[in-house]
């Protein structure tokens, strides 16, 4: 192979990784252009406590999972890609896609945090959690998009997103993710994977982020 069919088969596999790596959640706009995964995920047999909750995301074109036809449910999620799925309109009906625009001038560079740049692929989906007040972002004022986001995270954003009480923040307790904890267990949307606080700051998965989401969604809807 010459250096020039080497260079091209290497960009050929950098333009693959990047398309597993974001192609398993969609933004509205992006759901609506998608076709559905026309079979559910082979590493999500009928068995798994996930089953469910996956083809519930499936179905309603909110995930396609990877180019081999998996979903798999127990990788962990970056922050920046679990805001872009806490902001589909399909679970925040309010969500503006033109989010940036309408809150920044031209000529900003930064959005809300010093480490999220209007160029990124998730500026969008963190303009909308900042200005729907999902997320708050760390003291140093950032809001480290490519660390893995914690199981206390995920249940603020989930809470906050769907259980009015838990923006009020009115907990005396001193753990912080009191209230959300509890607001999780009132919604019903506890993984049975989580067992106590020394799995609150874990990084929480695929499969059990699909269930939170999922049974959460489906309370609000029988509401």
């Amino acid at each position: 192979m010459d250096t020039r069919l080497h260079l091209l088969a290497w960009l050929h596999m950098l333009l693959l990784a990047a398309t597993c790596m974001f192609a398993p959640f969609f933004t509205y706009a992006q759901m609506l252009a998608k076709p559905i995964a026309e079979e559910p995920f082979s590493d999500v047999s009928a068995t798994s406590p996930y089953y469910e909750s996956v083809e519930f995301l499936r179905t309603n074109h909110i995930v396609q999972g990877y180019m081999d036809g998996t979903f798999q449910p127990d990788r962990r999620m970056s922050r920046a890609e679990f805001v872009m799925l806490a902001t589909n309109q399909f679970f925040l009906p309010s969500a503006d896609l033109n989010c940036v625009a309408m809150n920044f001038p031209a000529d900003r560079t930064t959005l809300h945090f010093s480490d999220v740049s209007r160029d990124d692929w998730f500026a969008t989906s963190t303009c909308i959690a900042k200005t729907s007040d999902l997320i708050h972002g760390y003291p140093d004022g950032t809001f480290r998009p490519n660390d893995y986001i914690s199981f206390v995270e995920a249940a603020k954003i989930v809470t906050r997103l769907f259980d009015v009480d838990a923006r009020r923040d009115v907990s005396n307790d001193p753990l912080w993710y009191t209230v959300y904890i509890n607001s999780l267990n009132k919604l019903g949307a506890m993984p049975s994977s989580i067992h106590g606080e020394a799995d609150y700051s874990k990084p929480v998965t695929r499969g059990e982020i699909a269930w939170m989401f999922y049974t959460v969604k489906k309370t609000k809807m029988n509401q």
